[in-house]
């Protein structure tokens, strides 16, 4: 009940709420008490990005859900990070990362205490890393099928950025179209192998 009533808090803005609760018995019933510090109402002060630079500030930020000044709430900025490294990543740069960092911003001078004035600043810390492409598909063991038909099948091809769960698709694409021409006991196995600067990625796809 007190982690339900934290998160029903938090999610309208007091950022630092807290409860906790004591029991006693009295008269063969027991007394549950609860006691919550709100504190003050949260709004969302600056939002930046920091580390990108094959992708813009602005073209970044529309992933998150949240602008300057918005009641402040942490779970759509975890999203929203969530969301910039799966971006990066559909783009090529496998080793992507997105670090959400929140801290309380100083009170201006002056300000009242309470609620007006209280804010909390956000960074979304982007770790790029290189960004790799498909060199090249080839397959090994194919003799019922025309490779060109397989090729169709697959999400990763040649040229487009390199994108580590389409791998997993692909093989089951090419799976369920030797089981449809009634191959049942057929295997494939996918394995990429990158250059030496990692910006190129080979996949074999072994039948």
């Amino acid at each position: 009940a007190t982690i339900r009533i934290v998160n029903d808090l938090r999610g309208d803005g007091y950022w630092r709420a807290n409860a906790t609760y004591r029991t006693a018995e009295r008269d063969g019933r027991l007394q549950v008490t609860f006691t919550i510090t709100r504190g003050p109402r949260y709004r969302l002060g600056t939002l930046r990005v920091e580390g990108n630079s094959a992708v813009s500030a602005e073209a970044l930020l529309s992933f998150v859900g949240g602008s300057e000044g918005d009641i402040f709430v942490e779970a759509p900025l975890e999203n929203g990070a969530l969301a910039i490294r799966d971006y990066y990543r559909r783009a090529g740069f496998a080793s992507a990362d997105v670090t959400l960092d929140v801290a309380e911003a100083p009170r201006p001078e002056g300000a009242p205490a309470g609620d007006d004035g209280a804010r909390m600043n956000a960074r979304m810390i982007v770790s790029e890393g290189p960004q790799s492409f498909v060199r090249d598909v080839t397959f090994r063991g194919v003799t019922a099928m025309p490779e060109p038909d397989l090729r169709r099948r697959m999400q990763s091809r040649a040229g487009e950025p390199y994108y580590l769960p389409f791998l997993s698709i692909d093989r089951d694409a090419i799976v369920r179209a030797y089981l449809d021409r009634g191959y049942q006991q057929v295997t494939v196995a996918i394995e990429p192998v990158a250059d030496e600067g990692g910006s190129n990625v080979a996949l074999t796809v072994d039948v």
